[in-house]
């Protein structure tokens, strides 16, 4: 429990110097978008690539197995319950389609890979790293599939993510066990630890610039926020109790399905024209409510799983 206390007080710490650092104007626009693009282009895959240099343990196959089968499971079962929500409820065509997206797909990048590292080392890392492959297989066919209308396999999509191409890097070189030298490994594992400071510096960022009244006068984020926050990660939990998955993959699906709205859903409603304001509100307005269900969530984790 005391470890989950510090986690917490460390991440709030580091998201509010990042909000104090672009309100002063520390952080300039241009400085933020390049941060954005260095953790998603470089530290956040050099973490993946990092966490490949764990010791293999007799179970690691089957967790990771375990791990795959219950995301895919989740993204199922979440997309048919998130089409039947939208389609009774009064939204218009597009907002439906952002309910959909910011409802089922996550932040398991910015936040998922930072909570699952410092919960469970080079293991919670592993474990994300395979729950992340789902979600960008999801992600980029069906997710993208309804923003354009064009529901197909994009393999180019997926390729042409670096933090897809290193998840599938590092799993191959963790079952087949290759040691990398150690200063190179040591190199990595020092860029990789920059991925917990570097986004929460980032979400710092993006709640300075949050409007509050036009947030929380959002009838539909609000609906958006009960079921990512709340519906979802109670759901997964009380089914990880049930089937008793080893405690460090459990607790990782269980983490990274108690995140916010990933910040993709605003980045590709933009693109394609869908609704893009909406998207943003229910994507912070889900980061606000971590404040508190995120914190609740570990705790649950901890004492439960």
């Amino acid at each position: 429990m005391q470890i989950i206390i510090n986690l917490i007080i460390k991440f709030f710490t580091i998201t509010l110097i990042g909000l104090l650092l672009k309100k002063k104007g520390f952080i300039s626009e241009g400085l933020e978008k390049g941060l954005n693009q260095l953790l998603i282009r470089l530290i956040l895959p050099v973490n993946i690539l990092a966490s490949s240099q764990r010791e293999y343990f007799p179970e690691a196959a089957g967790n990771m197995l375990l791990t795959a089968a219950f995301a895919a499971g989740y993204y199922l079962v979440s997309i048919i319950i998130s089409n039947v929500v939208s389609r009774i409820s009064p939204m218009d065509g597009k907002e439906r389609k952002i309910f959909i997206i910011t409802t089922v797909f996550a932040n398991v990048g910015f936040i998922g890979f930072p909570v699952a590292g410092e919960l469970y080392g080079s293991e919670g890392i592993l474990y994300a790293v395979i729950y992340n492959i789902c979600y960008q297989m999801s992600f980029f066919t069906y997710g993208v599939g309804i923003l354009n209308g064009v529901k197909r396999f994009t393999p180019k999509a997926l390729l042409k993510n670096p933090v897809t191409v290193c998840s599938i890097v590092s799993v191959l070189i963790f079952l087949i066990q290759f040691k990398m030298p150690a200063g190179i490994a040591s190199a990595l594992t020092s860029v990789g630890d920059m991925t917990a400071p570097v986004s929460l510096i980032l979400i710092g960022c993006s709640l300075s610039s949050v409007k509050i009244k036009e947030i929380l006068t959002d009838k539909y984020s609000y609906l958006v926020s009960f079921f990512r926050m709340i519906l979802y990660p109670v759901m997964v939990f009380l089914i990880l109790r049930l089937l008793r998955l080893p405690a460090a993959a459990a607790g990782t699906c269980a983490v990274l399905t108690a995140l916010p709205s990933g910040s993709l859903a605003v980045i590709y409603a933009q693109e394609n024209g869908c609704s893009p304001r909406f998207a943003s509100r229910a994507v912070i307005q889900t980061m606000l409510f971590m404040i508190i269900t995120l914190p609740l969530m570990l705790v649950m984790v901890s004492l439960y799983l």
